[in-house]
């Protein structure tokens, strides 16, 4: 899912490029991500009988407003504050969306588990990436407007691509509470489309104040994470965190069930 758009992208620039001698350099990368997998296949076979394991959360018959609906609900995911009573008016607000659409919010095509909500979370499964949310957003309004100062035509490719890769995850995947882990990769990708747009910015402050808003917006999740927190809370006097909680603990701070079996 991540790599098609950029292997789309990376076959049409190459042709262009090599002609027919673009199998040398295909060849090359499929070798490397065989070798680089050859453990995960390994295991999948023989748990599985073959290479990739079973996908339990592909979605089912979707149509366009089924579609839509998970891109809004994938979005939503990173858009849960602190403050319920706003959370509760952009869920008001979604389910809104969902009415016109014509489309059950939890409809069973495109849901693998759980009732949609819109929470803040500390916990690493579910939480969102509200401030990255934002950031892409700007970042992608800016190149729009100030795209005489950022010619370069791969910069545009390279956008298309990101984007892709969201719809394609939200038309393949069905939606769950934890969707927001399988946007990481997209949201690292998306860094230096971000990096190379604000610093065309004349300004040469506004990244630097841009950077550190982000290293202190990043604190309570370091510190305070529901799973493997730095310190869990300051006003307390002793709370469990990663000084003083073994290794297998932390493995298993989660699913704290399968302990004994590892052991």
């Amino acid at each position: 899912i991540y790599a098609f758009p950029f292997l789309v992208w990376f076959i049409f620039s190459g042709l262009r490029k090599f002609r027919w001698n673009l199998w040398k350099p295909v060849l090359i990368i499929l070798i490397v991500a065989f070798f680089m997998n050859l453990g995960y296949y390994s295991r999948n076979f023989n748990l599985y009988g073959y290479p990739h394991a079973k996908l339990n959360y592909l979605t089912n018959g979707i149509t366009l407003p089924l579609f839509i609906s998970n891109i809004v609900r994938n979005i939503t995911l990173h858009l849960g504050t602190p403050s319920k009573s706003v959370n509760h008016v952009m869920y008001k607000i979604i389910r809104l969306i969902h009415k016109i659409l014509g489309v059950a919010i939890n409809d069973s095509r495109i849901t693998a588990y759980g009732d949609f909500s819109i929470n803040f979370s500390l916990h690493e499964d579910s939480t969102g990436n509200f401030v990255h949310l934002i950031f892409i957003m700007v970042s992608v309004i800016i190149f729009f407007i100030a795209r005489q100062k950022i010619r370069r035509r791969d910069i545009i490719y390279y956008l298309v691509a990101l984007v892709s890769v969201f719809f394609i995850l939200c038309f393949l995947i069905k939606w769950t509470p934890w969707n927001s882990r399988y946007h990481l990769p997209l949201l690292v990708l998306f860094c230096p489309f971000i990096t190379i747009v604000f610093s065309r910015i004349s300004n040469h402050r506004i990244p630097n104040l841009i950077a550190v808003f982000l290293i202190m917006s990043s604190f309570r999740w370091v510190f305070s994470n529901d799973s493997r927190p730095l310190i869990k809370d300051f006003k307390a006097s002793k709370t469990e965190n990663v000084f003083n909680t073994t290794r297998i603990e932390q493995y298993f701070r989660n699913w704290p069930a399968l302990k004994d079996a590892y052991m």
